[in-house]
């Protein structure tokens, strides 16, 4: 739309409805923006812990059929198997621990 010095009435009334779409447009996009956003934080934290989880789980399971291999007086498998899911589920909270002393040792 061309600039007009002095609008008639029908073209300010014109102007007015333009400029009130544009700002409901505006604002329909800022909160699709603000909904996405929330979406993908609580996405990417809940995919996390899963990662978290599974990693824990894996990495105590091979650590403790390391130990089996070694020691003659292991556990048996059912209770690797039960210790690596404990431990597993058991990770997120240790991650959250250490990351909460080291905000304390820093300050």
């Amino acid at each position: 739309m061309i600039a007009i010095a002095d609008p008639n009435p029908q073209d300010r009334r014109a102007i007015k409805e333009h400029a009130d779409r544009f700002a409901r447009l505006r604002q329909i996009v800022k909160r699709k923006l603000d909904g996405f956003q929330v979406y993908a934080g609580d996405s990417w934290a809940n995919w996390n812990q899963t990662v978290a989880n599974i990693v824990g789980i894996v990495a105590l399971f091979l650590i403790l059929i390391w130990v089996k291999s070694t020691s003659p007086s292991s556990p048996g498998y059912p209770t690797i198997v039960l210790l690596s899911l404990f431990g597993g589920i058991l990770s997120p909270i240790a991650k959250d621990l250490v990351t909460a002393l080291k905000r304390v040792k820093d300050g």
